[in-house]
């Protein structure tokens, strides 16, 4: 039972990563198309136009979750270092590259900006925290192990 679960936590784990980076990217999108207006920071967010923001970019990071991520999940699972800063880092990676492998492509005209670099790699690291902290083990989680009742340590 256990092995047939593991693929449907891997894949809901990617699927949800991928809805959070899509949700930051909509967000930080929101953000930065209000400072190049000159608009206050804050003006246009709003939950519901996150919301169906981040379902159309899922057209592009649940794909690039499922290409990148699940590969590296077995490469990290394989050497033992699904840990949530590792996850983070390489979905910081993923978004950048997933992004900016059109310019592999020939004859494509791409320059690549800060900006753009920046909200990819925020919403790619979003993306690899929710997956860490979804497939963690419980000896790499953060709250201590649990002891017998009544046992006193020596």
């Amino acid at each position: 039972m256990t092995s047939l679960r593991q693929p449907f936590r891997v894949g809901a784990a990617l699927t949800l990563g991928a809805f959070a980076g899509a949700a930051e990217l909509a967000f930080l999108l929101t953000v930065f198309a209000n400072i190049d207006s000159h608009l206050p920071v804050f003006k246009d967010v709003s939950l519901v136009g996150i919301f169906w923001t981040s379902v159309a970019f899922c057209l592009f990071t649940i794909p690039v979750s499922w290409v990148l991520g699940l590969p590296l999940y077995l490469l990290m699972k394989r050497f033992n270092l699904i840990r949530v800063w590792v996850c983070s880092l390489l979905g910081c990676i993923a978004g950048v590259a997933g992004f900016y492998s059109i310019c592999f492509v020939p004859d494509a005209q791409c320059t690549v900006e800060w900006i753009p670099v920046m909200w990819l790699g925020l919403s790619g690291a979003a993306a690899g925290t929710v997956v860490g902290l979804l497939l963690r083990s419980p000896s790499n989680s953060l709250s201590p192990a649990p002891r017998c009742a009544g046992v006193a340590s020596p």
